[in-house]
């Protein structure tokens, strides 16, 4: 690093410390710096426009803006994705849940079958990306309630490469032909789940920043996008179908009970924090999938 950069960095440090750990700091610096934008080369030909643009950053980052939104980019399953308010910004647990649904679906389908897969709640589309990414011969869908987060999916559809249908629609009252009348093989959600009541508990850069209808759960009830697919699923999933869902570690366990007592299958596994996290879900008429451990 030039010394020019070294005080550059230096002054971007002093400015945060007193809000971020050091780790955080060095995120937000190689994030900026590597992927967004050239500060050697800036340095070199204005430095003021170097410093300003070090000001802005700092300004951002002290008032919680996160730095995903700020760069315009995020990363999910080794896929760079385009991010903004228009959607959430992907989460780790998230990634685990597709992780585990697309080992279960491999080994229950197996990879080159040509599946039916539907993603309810897509926001940026990375659930659904990722699924046509590891499963080629899948027609995949995404279905939001809003026009917006559908938007920046069908853009990051183009940006990969990859084809997916993205439909505006609600699960809790399906007007489209495709969700009246499709039959699935796989229905995978990571549906709005936190409650008003829960604020607390997160970030504030989540509560100020990311949009709200992503986050909290309609009628502050953490069982109503879960019953609104349970309703559709029995409808719309095959017998032999798989059903993968995110729940809150707060309300996993009511998840879980809700599907049991109307004669799903369950089987409820937690994230790498040890919280309850993914629900597995299959009609008790329909073969078990094969347990991976």
């Amino acid at each position: 690093m030039s010394s020019k950069l070294q005080e550059l960095y230096q002054y971007f440090y002093k400015h945060l410390k007193a809000k971020y750990s050091p780790r955080q700091i060095e995120y937000f610096w190689r994030t900026w710096k590597e992927d967004v934008y050239d500060t050697s080369e800036d340095l070199q030909q204005s430095p003021q426009h170097a410093q300003s643009q070090i000001d802005k950053l700092i300004q951002a980052m002290l008032s919680d803006y996160p730095i995903e939104y700020y760069t315009g980019y995020t990363f999910f399953r080794g896929m760079k994705l385009k991010i903004d308010e228009r959607a959430l910004i992907p989460r780790p647990e998230t990634e685990e849940l597709v992780e585990y649904a697309i080992q279960h679906i491999a080994n229950h389908f197996g990879k080159d079958q040509s599946l039916r897969i539907l993603d309810i709640g897509t926001g940026s589309g990375c659930i659904a990306l990722a699924l046509k990414s590891a499963f080629p011969n899948a027609s995949v869908y995404a279905v939001d309630v809003d026009e917006a987060p559908l938007s920046l999916a069908a853009e990051n559809a183009a940006l990969c490469d990859l084809a997916i249908q993205c439909i505006a629609d609600d699960i809790c009252t399906p007007r489209s032909n495709t969700l009246r009348a499709m039959q699935w093989d796989v229905l995978i959600s990571n549906p709005p789940y936190v409650l008003r009541s829960e604020i607390r508990e997160m970030s504030s850069s989540a509560v100020r920043y990311e949009p709200p209808k992503a986050l909290f759960v309609r009628g502050d009830n953490p069982l109503y996008f879960y019953r609104c697919i349970e309703r559709y699923a029995q409808r719309h999933l095959q017998p032999n179908g798989l059903l993968f869902l995110e729940c809150s570690a707060f309300h996993a366990d009511k998840v879980n009970a809700y599907f049991t007592e109307r004669q799903w299958t369950t089987e409820l596994i937690d994230d790498l924090a040890g919280k309850p996290r993914i629900l597995l879900c299959h009609k008790n008429n329909a073969e078990s999938p094969t347990s991976i451990g």
